[in-house]
């Protein structure tokens, strides 16, 4: 099935288009291209592209066009907006910026301290960090008396 729709010209052009297999296509402005399509057998949508190899796969062929943004609006002065990432259910880690302390936060897989800070001017903050390299293999860090180190 086919939805048309009309322009400030009267021109008849292509809306969305819906398939007997479920599969559905939102195009442009133009009625020119697809925009978005639903791949209704494998439950995965697309943005810029009508084969999504992802449950959400994003495209673009320009700059920034290719970012997600996630915004949160309330004026509460403590918005924690961000992506959660969880496994069968259970939290495995997240990014998010956390507006109280004006910091961007990179969490792991015990969900209840960040791994990693970045506050305002660039400054890092590692939690957890060893402070010694015993049982630590290539590319983990360690803390040797103030100095982070890198196994190599």
């Amino acid at each position: 099935h086919s939805f048309l729709r009309r322009n400030a010209t009267d021109t008849v052009l292509q809306a969305v288009m819906i398939h007997e297999s479920g599969d559905t296509y939102f195009y442009n402005d133009t009625g020119s291209s697809i925009g978005m399509a639903w791949d209704a057998s494998t439950s995965r949508l697309g943005i810029g592209t009508t084969a999504p190899v992802t449950r959400l796969h994003v495209v673009s062929g320009t700059v920034t066009g290719g970012r997600i943004r996630i915004e949160e609006t309330g004026t509460s002065g403590s918005n924690f907006p961000g992506l959660e990432i969880r496994n069968e259910g259970a939290f495995c880690g997240g990014i998010f910026y956390n507006e109280a302390d004006n910091k961007f936060e990179l969490y792991g897989t015990n969900g209840s301290t960040p791994a990693i800070r970045v506050y305002s001017g660039n400054q890092l903050e590692f939690a957890n960090v060893p402070t010694s390299s015993a049982g630590l293999t290539s590319g983990q860090i360690w803390n040797d008396s103030g100095t982070l180190k890198i196994i190599t």
